[in-house]
């Protein structure tokens, strides 16, 4: 039975919780992901910037999706520094609503998160495809952005009132547990098949081309890490939780992990193909003019070699003709380039 006046009889039980044996871990890789995820992005930036390529719509998308990990991260931290692992008992009303709140409001974050990268990737790879298979790319975008949408608006209304997800004590009443299941299925099973899809179709662009070795391992490390976020998706629907409570095991930290990752590592895939500018030297405005100037002429110029007055007076008997008798003497090379009469 919960307390909803009293406070815990052992407060530092609600408290203390990063020592904890999973809060470290569950920290860490929280952590872990943003600052691997964040970096690749900042490179892909840096190497936009590099080329003097412009920001696109897939790059803000990322670094919305960025931002979106980051929330996630921190949330989850308030959640554990507020009680998220304790048993039930042991919390009290409010931090049990902030606990479940927060839970449902990381849930939302997530989804989010999941539609703006795989937008991201189908956008960047619409770029560098051809008119006839752009459409599908779209169609692509259209289906996540709808079933995303449509998953939020299902998870915060699926109880009326909308309290109840959060106060399992209120009075109210939810959706079929089928129903939630339902969604869930049906969710990770379509982003899953997205993931496969979007990193198949490099493969497909590719097929008929030559690639270096080091190409076709930066498109294969892209390629895994999009199966790993695949991979991730498919384990955020297994281990989604039932309801917004706060989990007395913390079996539900596994879905935290799981729901960072998937979207982290999409921001990882779609930032590796950028890599390619820092091992591909681009010829600059100097090097196209060098490539299609004339190639320079070079000829002999011979001119007298010059003789100081002093020089004249150590020579008895030199005159002005002398200094011509033994014929003109080679000074130097000089490089010029015939310029058309024209």
């Amino acid at each position: 039975m919960i307390n909803l006046d009293q406070e815990p009889a052992d407060k530092e039980a609600s408290h203390g919780h990063v020592g904890e044996p999973k809060a470290p871990m569950l920290i860490s890789m929280l952590f872990l992901l943003g600052a691997s995820s964040g970096l690749c992005l900042s490179l892909r930036l840096f190497a936009k910037r590099r080329k003097n390529s412009r920001i696109w719509w897939d790059d803000a998308l990322l670094v919305l999706a960025w931002i979106l990990v980051a929330a996630q991260s921190i949330i989850v931290v308030s959640n554990i520094i507020i009680g998220f692992g304790d048993q039930v008992d042991s919390l009290t009303a409010h931090r049990l609503q902030s606990i479940g709140l927060l839970n449902t409001v990381f849930a939302t974050l997530a989804v989010l998160g999941w539609v703006m990268s795989r937008c991201s990737v189908a956008l960047m790879l619409s770029q560098v495809m051809d008119g006839g298979l752009r459409p599908f790319m779209l169609f692509v975008m259209t289906t996540v952005s709808l079933l995303g949408a449509g998953n939020v608006v299902f998870w915060w209304t699926k109880c009326s009132p909308v309290e109840w997800i959060w106060i399992p004590w209120h009075e109210g009443s939810c959706s079929p547990e089928y129903t939630q299941l339902a969604v869930v299925i049906t969710t990770s099973g379509y982003a899953a098949i997205v993931d496969f899809v979007l990193c198949g179709t490099p493969w497909f662009l590719v097929w008929n081309h030559r690639l270096a070795m080091w190409e076709r391992f930066g498109l294969g490390s892209a390629t895994a890490t999009g199966l790993l976020a695949a991979a991730s998706c498919i384990m955020k629907g297994v281990r989604i939780p039932k309801d917004g409570t706060v989990d007395k095991d913390w079996t539900v930290s596994t879905f935290f992990i799981w729901a960072c990752s998937e979207t982290a590592l999409v921001i990882v895939a779609a930032s590796i193909p950028v890599f390619r500018i820092f091992f591909v030297r681009e010829p600059s405005q100097a090097d196209w003019g060098r490539r299609l100037a004339p190639e320079p002429q070079v000829r002999m110029v011979t001119t007298p070699s010059a003789v100081s007055p002093g020089a004249d007076a150590k020579r008895s008997g030199s005159t002005s003709d002398d200094k011509f008798k033994s014929g003109p003497r080679v000074r130097f090379m000089e490089i010029t380039r015939e310029e058309d009469e024209s």
